[in-house]
């Protein structure tokens, strides 16, 4: 009997911590900061048309008590968004990784705030020089890469696309954002990850893995702490290889 009284005060206990968890998680989810909006002076974002963005729920989370942040830039962007085959140029843009949600700033004091983007109608979207697609259409629609936004670093014979994505991790009762990209390439229509140079030298198989091979241990030395330039670089290098291939 005394046994029973402790599992079931164990039980009550543990659905107690996640209710609270609960409650944590919706306290913390207030709006983003005056201060972060602030960043961009609105009055030198054109003014523009822009309804068909409005059709979007209101956007709400930052969580506060985390450590980390869910978003991709430390701020707000000026950038481009095609949706439902309109392009929307000069708009002030947010990524948040965590929720795979494009966040549009109302500059134009319409009174929405910040506004979820209608995601299924995201075609691409672009700023700071950066093009992230929607892989359910255009080109990348038929390698079956899910719903998430994909960043676009290379465009060849050897497509290479960044998921960027954040996790969630507790620790000792701590929370922490935690990136988790994932480095894919797509290769004789077929989608890879490569997060490893392993992985890489697997998809480049063995006609071109001893020059790749050669070419990080000069150039690269250590894939695992390899930049983001420096895995690009890698992706070129094997697109000039098959380039000069199809030449010869």
């Amino acid at each position: 009997m005394k046994d029973e009284v402790i599992k079931s005060k164990n039980k009550f206990l543990k659905a107690v911590d996640r209710i609270m968890w609960v409650v944590f998680l919706m306290i913390s989810m207030i709006s983003v900061t005056s201060s972060q909006s602030d960043i961009l002076n609105k009055e030198d974002i054109p003014p523009q048309e822009i309804n068909n963005l409005l059709q979007g729920r209101t956007y709400t989370p930052t969580y506060r008590h985390i450590k980390g942040t869910q978003y991709l830039t430390d701020n707000w962007k000026v950038g481009s968004v095609l949706y439902m085959d309109r392009l929307y140029e000069d708009i002030p843009i947010w990524y948040d990784t965590y929720n795979d949600e494009l966040i549009l700033l109302d500059w134009q004091g319409y009174g929405y705030g910040y506004i979820k983007i209608v995601k299924q109608h995201i075609q691409e979207f672009s700023f700071d020089g950066r093009k992230f697609v929607n892989p359910i259409y255009g080109d990348y629609s038929q390698y079956g890469l899910g719903d998430n936004f994909l960043e676009l670093m290379i465009d060849d014979q050897i497509s290479y696309l960044i998921k960027r994505d954040t996790d969630l991790r507790e620790i000792d009762n701590k929370y922490d954002f935690v990136r988790k990209d994932k480095k894919l390439i797509i290769k004789d229509g077929v989608a890879h990850e490569i997060n490893k140079k392993k992985a890489l030298l697997k998809v480049v198989g063995p006609v071109y893995k001893k020059q790749v091979s050669t070419y990080i241990k000069k150039d690269i030395n250590r894939m695992s702490k390899a930049t983001e330039l420096e895995w690009s670089q890698v992706i070129l290098y094997y697109n000039d290889l098959l380039q000069q291939n199809r030449i010869n």
